[in-house]
């Protein structure tokens, strides 16, 4: 692991790497976001996937090599935690997810994630609410990055309410599934006895 001072903002990707998840336009607005000064930064990649040898030759093109890492997949739940748990801001592009369980995981412990606007898996986030949105830009994404890293309170607002809004314990989904399954067998006898 590339060593970040106390300081240095951690920014932090679970999930597969692979190009679908749009990785190419994050290295792009990585590599921005070095170009406009904040040149103390650690993206940490934590996931694996078939993308990520051309992720390492793209990260030393972009002279970024000293601010980004790869950890592979980490299965050791307590372990990963620690990691949600330093990080500043979860960084998440896809287009492609739908209902991405790490922002989930996120959002359990308090950390908000920037994803683009308008993709399915930004339906849930508000932004500068639960998370923050960007358009499908790498200049206008790095750009947020940096306006969101400069306000601690904002990030740490939007990470509360990421929890109160988009993390659900097992206990309250199965309540939830309880109570609607209750409402289908009373529809049922209902439509049965007419």
């Amino acid at each position: 692991l590339l060593k970040a001072d106390d300081t240095a903002p951690v920014f932090l990707f679970v999930g597969q790497l692979i190009w679908e998840k749009n990785h190419k336009f994050l290295l792009k607005s990585l590599k921005l976001l070095k170009e406009k000064g904040l040149t103390n930064f650690l993206m940490i990649f934590i996931g694996a996937g078939y993308a990520e040898p051309e992720m390492k030759k793209i990260i030393k093109d972009y002279n970024i090599e000293n601010n980004v890492t790869f950890l592979g997949v980490i299965r050791d739940r307590e372990k990963l935690k620690t990691f949600f748990l330093r990080a500043n801001l979860m960084l998440f592009p896809s287009l492609y997810d739908t209902s991405p369980l790490t922002l989930k995981e996120a959002a359990a412990l308090k950390l908000p994630a920037l994803l683009i606007e308008n993709s399915t898996a930004s339906e849930s986030i508000r932004d500068n609410y639960n998370g923050f949105l960007s358009p499908n830009d790498p200049e206008k994404y790095a750009r947020k990055i940096l306006s969101v890293i400069k306000n601690k309170k904002l990030i740490d607002t939007a990470g509360e309410n990421a929890q109160m809004t988009l993390y659900h314990s097992w206990e309250d989904v199965i309540e939830k599934v309880y109570e609607k399954y209750l409402e289908i067998i009373e529809n049922h006898k209902l439509s049965s006895t007419e």
